[in-house]
């Protein structure tokens, strides 16, 4: 298991070392073309071969790391807020608040999520401007976010009912500390390495969904650059030139396995580190 784990974080360190140094040395690759060099196959000069337009496939691929993980990092910080605010207001009002949220939230999850999320997209493409430049970007890790933030709620709730029966809870209020200094100053603490954990563990997820989005032509759109973009034109030549689609759907598995494996090891070593404890003093 150290092996993998050592592997996983070798691998993210390369990509980010790669992403940086394609950006400084490379700003303008993704859009440079060369129709001669059309499709070549891996070699010295390509290591992941050219596509369709003779662009260099692993600086392609770089590139739309960078939106791909981007993506999948906003999307993790927005269900983050939407979650703990949600979560946290069912579980401190508790009775019967708990129950309505808690129901509505039961009802939102028994939805595909998929579905919901490719609904959502196209609703708020419709509203103007499509899924383009930066606010399409927002636009679309919105509605990612939006289908997903439930995970981030449960667990939040579980963990505030679970702190809110302590002592050191019942003596900030009894001596008149605010629910938001309480949260802030008391129950925060103790909750944090569980949703830190959780936030990580949701990343690879979202780039799943931004890339799957974007293969079926619902996410990012040209000339920005993403790894489901690449999935989508590599699926179209498949059969004649099989790299165009192995290459970047290989790093983008590398990537979510890597990112899967570091966050379940944080979830099993950190968390035993971090028991809640009391904060009161």
């Amino acid at each position: 298991m150290k092996s993998i784990f050592y592997f996983s974080v070798i691998f993210l360190t390369a990509l980010g070392l790669s992403i940086g140094l394609v950006q400084l040395l490379f700003p303008e690759s993704n859009w440079q073309t060369n129709v001669q060099i059309a499709m070549q196959s891996p070699s010295f000069a390509h290591i992941f071969g050219t596509d369709s337009l003779g662009r260099d496939l692993f600086l392609r691929t770089v590139h739309g790391a960078q939106m791909t993980l981007m993506m999948g990092c906003v999307c993790s910080l927005f269900s983050f807020f939407i979650g703990v605010i949600y979560g946290g207001i069912s579980a401190w009002l508790g009775k019967l608040t708990d129950q309505v949220m808690m129901r509505l939230m039961e009802v939102l999850m028994s939805l595909p999520q998929l579905v919901t999320i490719g609904l959502l997209v196209i609703f708020l493409a419709n509203r103007g401007g499509g899924v383009s430049g930066l606010t399409g970007i927002f636009k679309l890790a919105f509605a990612i976010s939006l289908g997903s933030w439930m995970s981030f709620a449960r667990l939040t709730r579980n963990l505030v009912l679970k702190e809110k029966a302590l002592l050191y809870v019942e003596a900030a209020v009894a001596v008149g500390s605010t629910p938001f200094r309480i949260f802030w100053r008391e129950i925060g603490p103790n909750l944090a390495p569980s949703l830190m954990i959780m936030f990580g563990l949701q990343i690879p997820n979202f780039l799943l969904f931004e890339s799957l989005l974007s293969f079926t032509g619902l996410g990012i759109q040209p000339p920005l650059s993403s790894w489901g973009l690449l999935l989508q034109e590599g699926w179209k030549s498949m059969i004649a030139y099989p790299h165009v689609l192995l290459f970047p759907s290989l790093i983008l598995f590398l990537t979510v396995f890597s990112l899967n494996v570091i966050f379940e090891q944080l979830r099993r070593k950190v968390l035993r580190k971090f028991e809640p404890i009391d904060t009161h003093h």
